[in-house]
């Protein structure tokens, strides 16, 4: 099978990826922004600072934002916590 001229114009999406950028929200105290290229912010807050320091790096750096872009981890009881 032959590939058109179009197809081998059109980079594999792998080969293509930038850095992904996404904010991380496990509790109120600890929101922070956060990149695979290195990059961290500074905790916040407030989610919405988070979400525009994200954004800032993205256009600034040439980052990707992730879809979504919030990330909130559900926190859940460990077994032999002190509840159980």
């Amino acid at each position: 099978m032959t590939m058109t001229p179009r197809q081998q114009q059109i980079p594999h999406p792998r080969a293509a990826a930038r850095p992904v950028v996404c904010v991380l929200a496990p509790s109120w105290r600890r929101r922070h922004s956060a990149c695979t290229c290195g990059w961290r912010g500074r905790r916040r807050l407030l989610r919405a600072v988070a979400v525009l320091d994200a954004l800032t790096h993205a256009r600034d750096v040439g980052c990707e934002p992730a879809i979504p872009l919030v990330y909130r981890q559900i926190l859940t009881r460990r077994p032999g916590g002190p509840r159980s």
